[in-house]
């Protein structure tokens, strides 16, 4: 027998099946308050990660990738503000813990969407330690200046970094200066990484002003129009 049309050969399915159901979509309010409570979580988990951590005189790697971290909660301006400041202070107050473990040598915490004032304050805690990170993997965050001086620190330390990776960020040229200035003091270093930046853009602060427009003349007055009453 003869195939049938494509329409024939293959089962319908039935309407009601995919029929979009709005009432099993959660409401906005909903999906909001869920995005909120990810983000308590995450902060509630960095805090106790943060008390636990500082005990650990063995641990030499530290991997908190794809996390998200810093993917603040769709509300409003000023609770967002909120979320990125106790971001902030819970990446500081891991960083002090952090800075307790001797014999930590790398620190991975890629693809974590971190704000660049959040990151500054993962790496504030290095700085002083008497042993230096060899590895550091920041990439795919949201780093500027701040967070790029930070590692310039670590770059420049008693025991300088090896392996620093900075890609996928938002760096533009004059963010990366405080590092510049810091290779010339790290014989050590055999990786750096800062692909998919954006380091060809130009510098803002480096245009010209834009031209002032000058204000529009108001067209002549025709010869022998009536002068107004």
């Amino acid at each position: 027998a003869a195939l049938g049309t494509a329409a024939e050969r293959l089962p319908l399915a039935d309407e009601e099946s995919v029929r979009y159901d709005e009432e099993s979509a959660p409401p906005p309010h909903a999906a909001a308050a869920g995005e909120e409570a990810r983000a308590s979580a995450l902060l509630r988990w960095l805090r106790v990660l943060a008390d636990a951590i500082g005990t650990q005189r063995r641990l030499t790697l530290l991997d908190i990738s794809h996390h998200q971290l810093g993917r603040a909660p769709p509300c409003a301006a000023a609770a967002a503000h909120g979320f990125h400041a106790r971001l902030v202070g819970a990446c500081a107050r891991l960083s002090a813990s952090l800075a307790c473990c001797q014999g930590l040598t790398a620190l991975h915490a890629a693809h974590n969407a971190l704000p660049d004032e959040a990151a500054a304050a993962l790496l504030s805690g290095f700085a002083a330690r008497a042993g230096g990170l060899r590895e550091l993997h920041l990439g795919h965050n949201q780093l500027h200046a701040a967070a790029t001086a930070a590692a310039a620190l670590l770059v420049s330390g008693a025991q300088p970094l090896a392996s620093l990776h900075l890609n996928d960020n938002r760096l533009r040229a004059h963010d990366l200066t405080p590092l510049a200035n810091s290779l010339a003091n790290n014989e050590r270093l055999q990786a750096l990484d800062l692909s998919g930046n954006l380091l060809g853009l130009p510098d803002e602060r480096m245009l010209p002003p834009p031209p002032q427009k000058e204000p529009a003349q108001p067209p002549p007055e025709q010869a022998g129009a009536p002068a107004a009453a």
